[in-house]
């Protein structure tokens, strides 16, 4: 079994010391998600951030039960 992430890929660069620059990366980055899933009738945008990136650190009780459960049911 290969283990890895499904994780959305989505990022701004901002010094960490600037809480209003940190809180507007925040404010933008909901911003751009809302856009992407409510306002779009188009989902593509949404899943070209989606990555998925094999990770050998993983392990098998690393996925989650919601997730377990239902390969279970096949």
């Amino acid at each position: 079994m290969r283990l890895g992430k499904v994780e959305i890929n989505t990022c701004y660069i901002v010094d960490l010391d600037n809480e209003e620059m940190v809180q507007h990366a925040k404010d933008s980055l909901y911003d751009d998600f809302y856009q992407m899933l409510v306002k779009s009738s188009d989902l593509s945008e949404f899943f070209n951030c989606i990555d998925v990136v094999e990770d050998a650190t993983l392990k098998e009780s690393d996925i989650p039960e919601f997730l377990r459960d239902e390969e279970e049911e096949k």
